[in-house]
């Protein structure tokens, strides 16, 4: 357990928002109510536009990391106390408040397979939230792979308050994508059609432990990877799926939300997509790309520019589109029955 986690991460946010050290967005936040799909929260960030990139460099070259060493104005503990494995830091260019990070001390792979100390830690945090006088509970995701909406190579898993991202800007109607999706894979929805794209899931026992944790997400990780070789028509042999290898780089892109009471894995096909601007019936204009990390986990998603955000407000369909083309349309996947995975969102 990691003491008074909320009180120190938003004791941290307010002195870096206050000495400039972090730089918080304001966002406009639309609720997208698509076929198929619960509401959606839509949020709008010019700031994104203007957010620095970061800078190409070798893949043998370390340099220029923000992780390697943690801006001690950002730095908000290393954990475990004992003998740390991993820092929390604060988002930079947060738009939610209290968003931080957990992030190796020693660099390991963005794309690589998360090993057991960062679930371990992962879930040290999300525990520690609920039962330390969290306002509620937080949201974690990781982004693996060249189409995940990774942006830094150095490994990290996000964290985001669930009533933050309720509360900033409101938005009646909408929940936590992954506490309200459906138990069994391919399970009916009465008076809806089937969600458009394809992930994987599994529902924790009351009190996982760490072992539970890891197995599931390694046996996540293989059935999306298995999926991914029969839809490109490759044996299951050609899957390569896990090796006995520390650093083994992942061979899909996808993103992973984790909670308290769940783990889900989505796949990933691109880091994003163009949307079409509909003028008096007419297609006018390619925008974008629209691009989405694993936050679509949550059910949301951010745009940083004006026609992005009243062209999907004006046309939800387009919200749908824009899922089932950076993710894997759920007509590609699997839809046999498992008792422990769905495998249709």
């Amino acid at each position: 357990m990691i003491e008074n986690l909320p009180a120190m991460v938003e004791k941290k946010f307010v002195q870096a928002k206050s000495s400039g050290s972090l730089i918080f967005s304001i966002t406009d936040l639309a609720i997208i109510r698509a076929l198929g799909l619960p509401p959606f929260q839509l949020r709008y960030c010019p700031a994104l536009a203007f957010k620095p990139e970061p800078r190409k460099k070798p893949d043998n070259v370390k340099g220029n990391n923000p992780f390697e060493v943690p801006d001690p104005n950002l730095l908000i503990a290393e954990i475990p106390y004992s003998k740390p494995s991993h820092s929390l830091i604060l988002n930079k260019y947060p738009v939610i408040p209290n968003h931080f990070l957990l992030v190796t001390k020693t660099f390991r792979e963005q794309n690589s397979l998360l090993e057991r100390e960062d679930l371990d830690a992962s879930f040290a945090c999300l525990k520690s939230w609920n039962m330390r006088g969290g306002k509620g509970k937080l949201f974690a995701f990781f982004n693996s792979g060249e189409h995940s909406g990774a942006s830094q190579k150095h490994r990290h898993i996000q964290f985001l308050p669930v009533e933050e991202m309720a509360n900033v800007g409101g938005g009646a109607g909408w929940q936590l994508l992954a506490d309200i999706l459906p138990v069994a894979a391919g399970a009916p929805r009465r008076n809806s059609p089937p969600f458009p794209f394809l992930y994987f899931r599994r529902v924790f026992s009351a009190e996982p432990d760490p072992l539970e944790i890891y197995d599931a997400y390694i046996a996540l990780y293989k059935e999306a990877v298995t999926a991914d070789a029969k839809i490109k028509g490759h044996g299951i042999e050609e899957a390569n799926i896990i090796q006995d290898a520390e650093d083994q780089p992942s061979a899909i892109s996808y993103n992973l939300a984790l909670t308290t009471d769940s783990m889900t894995l989505c796949p990933r096909r691109s880091g994003g997509a163009m949307i079409s601007a509909t003028t008096g019936g007419s297609e006018q204009a390619l925008l974008g790309p629209v691009e989405l990390n694993g936050t679509v986990l949550a059910g949301t998603l951010m745009v940083k520019t004006e026609d992005e955000w009243n062209t999907l407000r004006k046309e939800p369909a387009k919200l749908t589109e824009l899922l089932r083309s950076v993710c894997v349309p759920i007509e590609s996947g699997p839809t046999h029955r498992n008792e422990n995975y769905d495998t249709r969102l």
